[in-house]
């Protein structure tokens, strides 16, 4: 049983990523950016919350700095820029490689690293 929920999870988080992932790409005049914060929050959030219970390690780790960064767009103690947009993606990006093949994760552990740290230093 909770071999099919884990699978369920993952196959609907990874359809929330892709879609955030998306927008992120095509949004360009920022009409739409707090309901964009405000979504990629929740499915970090969720990410956080749920993977570690379904055995899906080293996600939350990587999540909780992002959360938090998204926590502090959502409460406007943030602006949201082109740089956070960026490595965002980068960060869209890892997650779904770890998702989407059983957990191996096959990006450049520099790039990985670097953005881990931007968003580190945000909330630090």
């Amino acid at each position: 049983m909770i071999e099919k929920i884990r699978k369920k999870f993952i196959a609907d988080t990874l359809q929330s990523l892709y879609a955030i992932e998306a927008c992120l790409r095509k949004d360009e005049d920022g009409s739409d950016t707090k309901v964009l914060i405000e979504d990629i929050f929740m499915v970090l959030h969720q990410i956080k919350g749920t993977a570690p219970m379904l055995n899906i390690y080293n996600i939350a780790e990587m999540v909780s700095p992002v959360e938090r960064v998204y926590s502090a767009l959502r409460e406007g103690n943030f602006s949201f820029s082109q740089e956070i947009k960026s490595n965002t993606i980068h960060l869209v990006m890892a997650i779904i490689a770890k998702l989407a093949v059983n957990q191996q994760d096959n990006l450049n552990s520099e790039d990985k690293r670097n953005t881990q740290c931007f968003f580190e230093s945000l909330v630090l």
